[in-house]
């Protein structure tokens, strides 16, 4: 039995091995006309494979890419355009990830920069505002990782260790807000019918 396993590993995995089967095929042909008539062929089939992407300006030039790879660069054909080889792309930059200790990691990073920024503000009421946001939005991030942990005191503490003790809230200080939502989606309301 022949498995695909055992088989020649596939240059580009989306188009398929019967795509890759005729590429095969077309490099076989001896007539080069005959040869650029079945690659338009195989071009054709592959633009029906995801037809989502017709519109993108660089679709054709895309394909014809994919074709040239499929065929390891040797199909030779008149190229309707310039073929651009994988290697002469290269890889791109890695992008930089930002290697940030996180004190509490279930309240994340942007709670911890809206702390640092918090604890040296001059009290007003527009500090107390901000502190009750922060404290509801610790109580959400704290109800997602753990839901039995909800303490008032749990909060507060993690507050004043975060803040170097600049932010300390007192019982009744902040209103915490009452509702917790219990997922991330709405739930559906679809109507049933009866059949």
């Amino acid at each position: 039995m022949d498995y695909n396993t055992q088989r020649e590993k596939l240059r580009l995995s989306e188009y398929g091995r019967n795509v890759q089967s005729m590429v095969d095929y077309a490099m076989t042909i001896s007539d080069r006309g005959e040869r650029l008539n079945c690659a338009k062929v195989i071009i054709g089939v592959m633009s029906r494979m995801y037809p989502q992407n017709k519109q993108n300006a660089n679709f054709d030039q895309m394909l014809w890419d994919h074709l040239a790879y499929m065929s390891n660069y040797q199909l030779d054909i008149d190229w309707p355009y310039e073929i651009t080889k994988v290697s002469e792309v290269g890889r791109p930059e890695r992008m930089p990830y930002p290697m940030n200790n996180i004190q509490f990691r279930h309240y994340g990073h942007l709670v911890e920069q809206l702390v640092q920024k918090v604890k040296d503000m001059e009290e007003g009421p527009e500090r107390e505002q901000l502190i009750s946001m922060l404290a509801n939005q610790m109580r959400k991030d704290l109800y997602y990782s753990s839901k039995n942990a909800l303490d008032p005191k749990r909060i507060a503490d993690n507050l004043y260790y975060m803040s170097d003790g600049k932010i300390n809230i007192e019982e009744g200080q902040v209103r915490y807000n009452s509702s917790i939502p219990t997922s991330n989606t709405a739930k559906s309301r679809r109507v049933k019918r009866n059949k």
